[in-house]
């Protein structure tokens, strides 16, 4: 279950809006992640923003392809 509030993070240019997600994980995929981050030297929200954000990237270029087949492309 994914629980989503909005704020405000500041940063040197000013502040912008960013979306907040609260996702639950198995015990196993929260210490999978975590050794991640700690073998990477990085927190394990960043690793997991990071994992999220290349999940989304590869996602949307498939849907792109299966879009131009459907068209002929």
């Amino acid at each position: 279950m994914m629980d989503r509030q909005r704020f405000l993070k500041k940063n040197k240019m000013g502040g912008f809006k960013m979306t907040r997600y609260t996702v639950n994980l198995s015990p196993e995929t929260a210490r999978f992640y975590e050794m991640v981050a700690q073998t990477a030297g990085r927190s394990t929200e960043q690793v997991l923003s990071d994992a999220l954000f290349k999940l989304a990237g590869e996602l949307s270029l498939e849907a792109l392809h299966k879009k131009g087949k459907r068209q002929g492309r």
